[in-house]
């Protein structure tokens, strides 16, 4: 993991790397092709994948947000004809995002709570994360 993390430091450094936080979801991630050409994955399997590999976070309405989710899973883009070691690359990259998306999270306070200054929608996020909610709907 520590490579991948490394990875993602990377894409992120060179530019590449798709960001959209904010307190009503967003995603962070990179082209399909940025991301292969990183793991050194054969372009052979890019129409195996979405387009942008990463994560996404949904909202649920009235400053909560839900749980950031990869594009896909491991299992998921094995049943989508990636060999093993392939799709765990790409498993790790969209794990790597997850942390990556935190960490931004709170350096931009949206995460900020404390005794004297709740932040309820913070709360609520936090909530509603550890229970896995990805959707209102």
């Amino acid at each position: 993991m520590k490579k991948t993390k490394a990875i993602l430091a990377e894409i992120e450094t060179n530019g590449d790397l798709i960001v959209n936080i904010g307190g009503r979801g967003g995603n962070l991630g990179a082209a399909a092709e940025v991301v292969f050409s990183a793991l050194k994955i054969p372009e052979t399997y890019l129409a195996n994948v979405p387009p942008k590999l990463g994560v996404v976070c949904n909202y649920l309405g009235g400053g909560i947000r839900g749980a950031i989710f990869p594009s896909a899973t491991l299992a998921e883009f094995t049943a989508h004809g990636l060999p093993a070691t392939y799709a765990k690359r790409l498993a790790e990259f969209c794990n790597a995002c997850i942390e990556r998306y935190q960490e931004l999270e709170n350096e931009t306070g949206l995460n900020d709570d404390n005794d004297e200054n709740p932040n309820w929608d913070a709360k609520a996020t936090a909530l509603n994360r550890t229970a896995g909610v990805v959707s209102a709907y």
